[in-house]
């Protein structure tokens, strides 16, 4: 297992991408630590199923750009060290190419998630990956 002990972050399990990335990181013996700030239904089921296959898996629970902090702080008291972060988290609508860029409301949308957003985690979670 080229991850085991490992403890991964992993944004946006929402969509398919996040969540196929947590789920084959811990295939590969990462701890994840997902966020469940917008479904914590899908995050709870993801992280049962992580837990299914053997691994640890917990949910991190906040809300915007305030919340980042104490969700870095949950993941570390919990294990100690951050290794990996993934920012899945996205906006984008890849299968709606007839109204993605000429909605102005949606692009500035994804610029905040895609773009803002993942800064901000990775800023919050810079300090203590080093």
């Amino acid at each position: 297992m080229r991850l085991a002990g490992k403890v991964a972050i992993i944004t946006g399990i929402e969509n398919p991408i996040g969540h196929v990335i947590a789920l084959r990181f811990a295939q590969e013996g990462a701890i994840i630590a997902v966020e469940g700030t917008h479904d914590g239904l899908i995050a709870g089921r993801l992280v049962n199923e992580i837990r299914g296959i053997g691994q640890q898996a917990m949910v991190l629970q906040g809300n915007g750009q305030d919340a980042l902090e104490p969700l870095v702080q949950s993941a570390l008291a919990a294990y100690h060290h951050i290794d990996i972060l993934v920012n899945a988290a996205s906006d984008a609508d890849l299968h709606d190419t007839e109204h993605a860029i000429s909605d102005e409301q949606r692009f500035k949308n994804v610029l905040r998630t895609d773009v803002k957003e993942t800064f901000m985690c990775c800023r919050a979670i810079a300090p203590v990956m080093q």
